[in-house]
């Protein structure tokens, strides 16, 4: 059910850092696991890394052909990564299977009738708000009206 063996894969990988492209080539050792088995992989273990390749390439850009020129790098790399990789069988797995026989008569489920949801109307519109502020009733009373005369 549960196997472990060892295995070696070629994986490759670039960017514009050495970081990069090493990451790229580590990350894409998984991958390359996984197309050659159908198991499950449960961990993956490098255990010794090979440079095959490791190629850095250096062009030179200028504006307009003349003008601020920068120099840009791309580097490539080729990794032989010997892996031990654990993983599980799905086919060594013994699944029980039972047969469940249809009953004769099927017993009918008690349907219980969805309640309706009503929408509440809104409580009160903008303009039965502002009536009731221009009209002076503003729900705690009648209030009285105060307006400012300029004088004392």
């Amino acid at each position: 059910m549960k196997e472990s063996f060892e295995t070696s894969v070629r994986v490759s990988g670039s960017g514009d850092s050495r970081q990069k492209a090493i990451a790229d080539a580590l990350n894409s050792v998984q991958r390359t696991v996984l197309q050659g088995t159908s198991h499950i992989i449960l961990r993956i273990e490098p255990k010794d890394i090979s440079i095959v390749s490791a190629v850095c390439k250096v062009t030179t850009e200028k504006f307009l052909f003349f003008f601020l020129p920068r120099r840009r790098e791309n580097y490539s790399i080729v990794l032989d990564v010997a892996v031990s990789v654990t993983s599980l069988d799905v086919q060594a797995i013994p699944f029980e299977e039972s047969v469940l026989s249809e009953p004769s008569v099927v017993p009918k489920a008690s349907v219980v009738p969805k309640a309706s949801v009503v929408p509440k109307p809104f409580a009160a519109s903008k303009s039965s708000v502002l009536s009731k502020q221009s009209s002076g009733l503003s729900g705690q009373g009648h209030a009285e009206k105060k307006y400012y005369s300029g004088k004392p």
